[in-house]
């Protein structure tokens, strides 16, 4: 046998790092939350001055019940929805929420998975803590020197 019939070659042609770095590192320390009862026209205008793009949605005792971002109210202004009815009227029910010890590299696969762009980040009593979204995890990555 040839000397280079036991040779293995390998090509990368790209090869991307994700440092270990655990979500609640980068949440942000204030939970914005909007309540149940508050008109869609009111949570938009929320959203806006708290430059977000989406918030859990709070019931009378301060439970997570749903959550709506500026694209779902978007749309409901484009279908020509009351946008004086209140947002549990249209939230959305499922919220998607990842444990503050998971890694940022978990978080981006569950968005990926599930198609959103942000998670509720809870502690292990399942209180939620903060929100992570793609943007917190980009600006990490570019940051990783």
């Amino acid at each position: 046998m040839s000397k280079e019939a036991r040779q293995l070659m390998i090509v990368i042609s790209k090869m991307t790092v994700i440092p270990n770095i655990k979500v609640n590192s980068l949440i942000s320390r204030k939970l914005l939350t909007v309540r149940h009862n508050m008109t869609v026209r009111e949570v938009a205008k929320f959203l806006y001055s708290h430059g977000i793009r989406g918030a859990p949605i709070v019931d009378d005792k301060n439970n997570i019940i749903g959550f709506i971002t500026t694209t779902d109210i978007s749309m409901l202004i484009a279908r020509g929805e009351d946008l004086d009815a209140t947002v549990d009227r249209y939230m959305r029910k499922t919220v998607f929420t990842i444990n503050e010890d998971e890694s940022i590299y978990e978080a981006m696969r569950y968005m990926d998975f599930n198609g959103v762009g942000r998670l509720v980040v809870i502690d292990y009593a399942g209180r939620p803590l903060g929100i992570i979204t793609r943007t917190d995890i980009l600006k990490a990555l570019i940051a990783v020197k």
